[in-house]
């Protein structure tokens, strides 16, 4: 349910990108860059946090995981986390490899993107560790969202506000440290990672603080269609079978 849950919050994200996104643009193009980055970063940030953690919720309901473990928890987490890093891979790698089987190509961008590019390209292997470190925090941070939801659904409880605030956090930053901080050097692709780090482990700090959380311990019988399929079934169906007469 997790690739469910992320493509179904892509498929919303694709359609903002196409007819609202463009007028955000236009609305904040005379303002200052900070105020346009911030704007932006609200934008991006809620409609992630909205959408892929609505989309949690509403999927984890539907399939009643009302008496899920944390390792259930995390197991759709992990599909979600796993599809989004698997799509992206494949989008960089074909625009990677489009742009070795033809250079030429370069020369259609914009002269700040192709020194931007050739500046990367020129980092060679130690640009390798960035993209991996950015993953494996992305991991821990989708997972720990997606558990924060499940709580949510089994106790109660649990504010579905945290999921929404700590994943608007992760893409809200963005626009603000593209901002300020280059990404043309090695310094300072690894400086835009830092925020990410601190998520990250934030989120891996929360998973191991509410895997034993009572919440996990909860079942809701009365909302689950299994549950009262298994209430209404026989506990020993030989006792109920009927006589034959032999």
């Amino acid at each position: 349910m997790g690739v469910v849950s992320w493509l179904s919050a892509i498929l919303l994200k694709v359609i903002m990108d196409i007819y609202l996104t463009p007028s955000l643009g236009s609305a904040i193009q005379g303002s200052g860059a900070l105020a346009s980055a911030v704007a932006l970063g609200v934008y991006v940030g809620l409609r992630t946090g909205i959408f892929e953690n609505g989309f949690t919720f509403i999927w984890a309901r539907r399939t009643q995981l009302w008496d899920a473990t944390f390792n259930d928890a995390v197991g759709f987490g992990l599909g979600f986390a796993g599809v989004e890093a698997l799509g992206l891979g494949i989008s960089s790698f074909f625009n990677f490899l489009v742009l070795v089987t033809n250079p030429s190509l370069l020369g259609t961008l914009d002269p700040a993107t192709q020194k931007a590019l050739s500046d990367q390209f020129a980092l060679g292997a130690a640009l390798v560790g960035p993209p991996l470190i950015e993953r494996a925090m992305t991991l821990f941070i989708h997972v720990f969202a997606v558990v924060l939801v499940v709580m949510t659904l089994k106790d109660g409880k649990t504010p579905f506000i945290l999921a929404v605030l700590y994943s608007s956090v992760t893409d809200g930053i963005i626009p603000i440290l593209s901002l300020y901080v280059s990404s043309t050097t090695l310094a300072g692709i690894y400086l835009i990672e830092t925020p990410f780090v601190f998520l990250g482990l934030a989120g891996l700090f929360g998973l191991l603080r509410v895997r034993d959380n009572p919440a996990f311990a909860v079942s809701r019988p009365s909302q689950g269609i299994p549950h009262a399929l298994e209430a209404l079934s026989p506990k020993h169906p030989e006792e109920h079978l009927p006589e034959l007469g032999f």
